[in-house]
């Protein structure tokens, strides 16, 4: 019978499309929510990373203050502990 509709063909290719959809709109979905997300925290490692750059500068410069208190403090006569 060349007139016979196989329904349950079309129940699955009608599923499988519907299934596609649904997958495309939830990942649509997930990607609008968790590319701002994901481009916060490139920002903060990229802040942690200059921080860490900084941290070695930074205990230089304290040592040399510190080096340069003691010379002036001894300068001065004071002692110190």
């Amino acid at each position: 019978m060349p007139d016979k509709v196989d329904y349950k063909r079309i129940q699955a290719i009608v599923e499988s499309a519907i299934d596609m959809k649904v997958r495309q709109i939830v990942d649509e979905e997930i990607t609008d929510k968790l590319t701002p997300l994901h481009n916060n925290i490139d920002k903060v490692l990229k802040i942690v990373s200059d921080d860490r750059q900084e941290i070695p500068i930074i205990e230089a410069k304290l040592d040399r203050h510190d080096v340069e208190i003691k010379e002036l403090q001894a300068f001065a006569g004071i002692a110190t502990a």
